[in-house]
């Protein structure tokens, strides 16, 4: 389906605990990647996840999750990002975007790009 992109979780062990994250790069995101993290339990328990664009918008460098922080992080230069893409902390000025995500119930996740 155009817009979406599945996810099969078996694919991305990095996500099956809470903290873990992961760049998928994708033929239908053909640039940039997207970041990919597992968020811990949200309201009710269900694991919550999260996708944002992977780039920072800095210097082009890509992105990380920082789950002590709850917060994404640039390597390159230190800029940081709220989990809903809002920047923190220069040098970034501009925020990075976030897509609509969730899990199924058949084992993938399903992000909505458009």
């Amino acid at each position: 389906m155009a817009g979406v992109l599945a996810v099969p979780l078996t694919l991305v062990p990095e996500l099956a605990n809470a903290g873990g994250f992961v760049v998928v790069h994708s033929p239908e995101v053909m640039d940039p990647p997207l970041l990919l993290i597992n968020a811990g339990s949200g309201p009710g328990g269900a694991v919550e996840y999260l996708a944002l664009f992977a780039i920072c918008p800095h210097a082009g460098c890509e992105l990380a999750w920082v789950s002590e922080d709850d917060e994404v992080e640039c390597p390159c230069h230190g800029s940081r990002f709220a989990r809903d893409g809002t920047v923190l902390h220069p040098p970034a000025v501009s925020n990075v975007p976030t897509y609509p995500v969730g899990a199924d119930g058949r084992g993938n996740l399903i992000v909505q790009l458009a």
